[in-house]
């Protein structure tokens, strides 16, 4: 499962990319910077969850960028 692969991660702050919310909920439960990849098939869950949502790859450019600045 993804879980046991995430979980040698934890705590890290890594950056972790999914375009499946569940999975993206369990990588920001185990301290990953979880970033949703939205799309047709998977709407938003929430509007205030702890997950960053982008529709595509350069909004995940521009967010891993305002990190290293």
């Amino acid at each position: 499962s993804k879980q046991a692969s995430l979980e040698k991660h934890k705590g890290e702050n890594l950056i972790w990319v999914e375009d499946t919310y569940s999975n993206a909920l369990v990588g920001h439960k185990l301290g990953l910077r979880s970033i949703w990849m939205r799309n047709n098939n998977h709407p938003p869950k929430c509007a205030d969850c702890p997950i960053i949502e982008a529709d595509n790859w350069l909004e995940i450019y521009n967010f891993i960028m305002k990190l290293s600045t």
